[in-house]
């Protein structure tokens, strides 16, 4: 297991913006959202293949935080002007849980 971990920091290590998207969900774990939000900025201006799951988690961090009408919004962003890919289903997911836990059960179900 300690072999795949290892291969796994190896391999992340070489995208761009793998170092503050790692110190990014550290933060998030630690419930320092303002510090999760300063590293997945820095990891979106590295343009790589982590930027786009890292506006997710960004937009995340501020429902997190107590921000859910600025969380939904980047959420409708992501979702209206980001190319395709699997973050898409990411941010539908993050974001019917939001509208959920706001009672907004109606606009949570698509």
């Amino acid at each position: 297991m300690s072999a795949l971990i290892a291969l796994a920091v190896c391999c992340a290590a070489e995208l761009p913006g793998a170092e503050y998207y790692l110190k990014a969900r550290d933060a998030e774990r630690a419930v320092r959202y303002a510090d999760a939000l300063a590293a997945y900025a820095e990891c979106q201006a590295c343009d790589g293949p982590l930027a786009p799951y890292a506006r997710v988690r960004a937009a995340r961090c501020r429902a997190e935080g107590g921000d859910p009408d600025g969380a939904a919004a980047a959420y409708a962003r992501l979702l209206t002007a980001s190319e395709d890919g699997p973050w898409k289903t990411m941010a539908r997911v993050y974001l019917a849980t939001l509208l959920a836990k706001q009672k907004k059960h109606e606009e949570a179900e698509p």
